[in-house]
C-alpha cells in the first residue's frame, strides 16, 4: 500500500494520521518520530515508491526503550505469585481489598482497640438487628439496634461524639453503615488525625458496648452522658499512650480546665497507684499544682512480685519526678493502707541494685524511710486521710 502512495500524498502527514488508530493506536510520541523520519527520507527525493516503502518499514521506533517487561497487574509490585493468582481467581468471593482494614491493623493502635474496631465494622457484634428478640436500642428504646445506630446515630452516641476527644456531629454524616461512616471520615486524612479518630471510635464502641451488655443481661447501669464521657476521655488518654513495646509515652504537661477534688488543702498534690498481674507491675502518678492548675502524669512498667511492690514503685517514681522538678511542700495520696503502714513501720525496703522498691525479705539493703532520709526528704503521715506530706529540705 505504501508503494502506491503518490508524491503529492506522501508530502502530507494526513495519511499517517489516518493510519494512526488502526495500526499504531494512541501513540502520539511514536507517530511524531515516524513522521520526522519519513520527512527526512522524502527530503532525499526518492522517486521509487517501492524503495520508499522499504525504507519506511526499516524505521526503528523508540530505540531508547529496552525489551518488553512482563508485569502482573493484580499485584502491587507487579510480580506474579501463586498467592496473587489465587486472590485474583477468588476475587468474587473475597471482594476488593479495602484500605480501611490497613488503617485498622497497620496503625499504632492497642491490639484490643484493633479487635474492637474490626468486630464492629465487620458486623461481627451480636446486635439486635441480627440476633435475639430484643431488637430495640437499649439507650433510646426507639430505633432498631445496629452498629451504625448504637455507635453513631443514637442520641446518646451523638452526644458522646460531640463531647469526645475528636468532637464531630455524627448525626450530620450521611451514611448507611458503620463501615461507610469510617471510610467517609478517614478518607484523605493524614496518619496522625486518622489514628486519633480510629482510637476515639474504638473507645466509644468499647464504652457503649459494655453498658449495652450490662443492660441486656438484666443489670441497670443507668449511666448518664457525663459518666460516659468521663469514661471515654479516661480510656482515650490511657490507650493513646500505647506503644508497640508495651510501654507508654510520657506525656508533657497539660492544662486541666476543671478538677473536682476535696481533701488536702496543700497546693501541690501527687496521687499514686499501682497494679500487679502475672509477674509484672505497672505504676503511675498524677501530679496537680493548684496554684497554676497544671497537671502532669507519668507511668512505667517493670517486673514485680506482688501488688505492694507495684504501689511502692508508684511512690518511688512520683518522688523521683518531684525531685527532678523541684516540687516541695507537697502531699502524696496513695490508696493502699497496707503500704502506708509498712512505710511507717520501716518494713518497706530498697532492693539490691535499686531497680525498684518493695517489701523486706528479698535481699533488702536499706529501709525506704532511711533511703529518703539520706536524700534529705522528710515524710510525715496524716493517718486519718492516709496522706503523706513530703517536705524536702533540699532537692538534688
Amino acid at each position: 500500500m505504501i508503494g502506491h502512495i503518490g508524491r503529492e500524498e506522501t508530502n502530507h502527514q494526513k495519511t499517517l494520521r489516518r493510519w494512526k488508530k488502526e495500526v499504531f493506536g494512541e501513540c502520539d510520541i511514536k507517530m511524531k518520530l515516524l513522521e520526522n523520519n519519513l520527512q527526512a527520507i522524502q527530503s532525499k527525493e526518492v522517486d521509487d515508491h517501492a524503495d520508499l516503502g522499504m525504507r519506511i518499514s526499516q524505521i526503528q521506533i523508540a530505540q531508547e526503550l529496552g525489551n518488553d517487561l512482563l508485569i502482573w497487574k493484580e499485584a502491587n509490585r507487579g510480580v506474579f505469585s501463586v498467592k496473587e493468582a489465587y486472590l485474583m481467581g477468588q476475587k468474587s468471593r473475597f471482594g476488593s481489598i479495602e484500605p480501611l482494614w490497613k488503617w485498622i491493623w497497620k496503625e499504632n493502635l492497642h491490639p484490643r482497640m484493633r479487635m474492637i474496631l474490626w468486630r464492629a465494622i465487620a458486623g461481627a457484634l451480636p446486635t439486635g438487628d441480627k440476633f435475639g428478640a430484643m431488637q430495640l436500642c437499649c439507650f433510646c428504646s426507639k430505633e432498631m439496634e445496629s452498629p451504625l445506630h448504637i455507635f453513631v446515630q443514637c442520641p446518646s452516641a451523638v452526644a458522646i461524639w460531640f463531647g469526645s476527644p475528636v468532637p464531630i456531629r455524627s448525626s450530620m454524616v450521611s451514611t448507611d453503615s458503620l463501615k461507610s461512616f469510617v471510610i467517609e471520615l478517614c478518607s484523605g486524612l493524614e496518619p496522625e488525625p486518622r489514628y486519633r479518630f480510629l482510637l476515639c471510635l474504638a473507645v466509644i464502641i468499647d464504652t457503649l458496648w459494655f453498658f449495652r451488655n450490662e443492660c441486656r443481661h438484666g443489670k441497670d447501669p443507668n449511666p448518664n452522658i457525663h459518666d460516659l464521657l468521663r469514661i471515654v476521655w479516661k480510656k482515650y488518654g490511657e490507650f493513646s499512650q500505647y506503644e508497640d513495646n508495651g510501654e507508654v509515652v510520657l506525656q508533657k504537661e497539660r492544662i486541666c480546665s476543671e478538677v473536682d477534688y476535696i481533701g488536702s488543702q496543700k497546693r501541690k498534690l501527687i496521687m499514686v497507684d499501682g497494679s500487679f498481674s502475672k509477674g509484672k507491675i505497672g505504676a503511675g502518678f498524677l501530679a496537680w499544682n493548684r496554684d497554676t492548675n497544671d497537671w502532669f502524669y507519668e507511668a512505667k512498667s517493670a517486673v514485680g512480685e506482688n501488688a505492694v511492690v507495684a504501689e511502692v514503685f508508684a511512690w518511688f517514681i512520683a518522688l523521683q519526678w518531684a525531685t527532678n522538678n523541684n516540687w516541695d511542700d507537697l502531699v502524696i495520696i496513695p490508696d493502699s493502707s497496707v503500704v502506708s503502714e509498712g512505710w511507717a513501720g520501716g518494713t518497706l525496703m530498697l532492693l539490691r541494685g535499686g531497680a525498684f522498691l518493695g517489701e523486706g525479705g528479698a535481699g533488702p539493703v536499706d529501709s525506704l524511710p532511711n533511703f529518703l532520709a539520706r536524700q534529705r526528704i522528710h515524710v510525715w503521715f496524716r493517718w486519718s486521710t492516709l496522706e503523706i506530706l513530703v517536705k524536702p529540705h533540699q532537692f538534688h
